[in-house]
């Protein structure tokens, strides 16, 4: 009975050891990027309020006890519930759509749509780096396929991000002729609608391959979509450290564009 009971302890202390690592991760990833994004206040707020939680459960369920003894604390109580056991079934949809989204590959890819990532000066950030380095392989071993390069000038950058990349890819063999660059940008809408654009202008094919990370693969194949391409993804692998922040925050735009879609 002990052993099962020190068990059952053990598990309970790894689920809540797992849940405050994980809320710490994504907390000081939205606090590095709180000077650049509304959206990671929210994230770091959240994540500070969860951690919070875990560590003080017991003194909340004691609380919690004492509101149920009338009903309108239950009626509260109930509702709270209610909506975060909602928020966690949303959640886990979106989630499998995110994964689904990442395996929907294509052998039949014409245009490659590399989409842009952060630049600090003229040096691109490790996410930009390494989509640039998935469609440096891509083009080599398929060099029929043209590339759409798309990306604006952002706030801490000299150059844009798709500059960065055609640089990066020029400097790696690419031929120029193969490289198409996007330089209005600054959202992943836009990103797909200049994009688009482009494809459009110059008759290239509609067949393309998204390459940007695997959690942004779903929100970029919707865009590529409306926008009357048919998508498929080429996935870049995300830094392992920042994928809680990133995995959130995107959970957080794909419902941003279901309401203000």
């Amino acid at each position: 009975m002990k052993k099962t009971s020190d068990s059952k302890s053990n598990v309970q202390k790894l689920i809540k050891a797992t849940i405050l690592v994980f809320c710490a991760v994504v907390f000081i990833l939205s606090v590095f990027a709180v000077s650049r994004e509304f959206i990671a206040i929210m994230i770091a707020v959240v994540s500070a309020a969860v951690a919070i939680i875990t560590l003080f459960h017991k003194q909340l369920y004691a609380v919690l006890c004492k509101i149920r003894q009338n009903r309108f604390g239950r009626i509260v109580i109930y509702t709270v519930v209610a909506c975060m056991v909602l928020a966690i079934l949303y959640t886990a949809v979106i989630s499998f759509l995110m994964l689904d989204a990442m395996s929907n590959t294509s052998p039949d890819v014409g245009t490659l749509i590399v989409l842009g990532a952060q630049v600090i000066e003229d040096e691109s950030s490790l996410i930009l780096y390494r989509r640039m380095e998935v469609a440096l392989q891509f083009l080599n071993a398929n060099p029929q396929t043209v590339a759409v390069l798309s990306g604006g000038v952002g706030l801490e950058a000299v150059i844009s991000e798709a500059e960065a990349m055609r640089r990066f890819l020029v400097s790696n063999g690419i031929s120029e002729d193969m490289l198409f660059v996007e330089e209005r940008s600054t959202t992943t809408r836009e990103n797909i609608g200049y994009s688009s654009a482009i494809i459009s202008e110059y008759s290239l094919s509609k067949n393309v391959a998204i390459v940007t990370d695997g959690f942004h693969q779903y929100r970029s194949q919707s865009f590529a979509k409306y926008a009357g391409l048919s998508p498929s993804a080429l996935t870049s692998g995300t830094p392992f450290f920042s994928l809680p922040f990133y995995w959130v925050r995107e959970i957080v735009a794909i419902t941003t564009q279901v309401v203000f879609k």
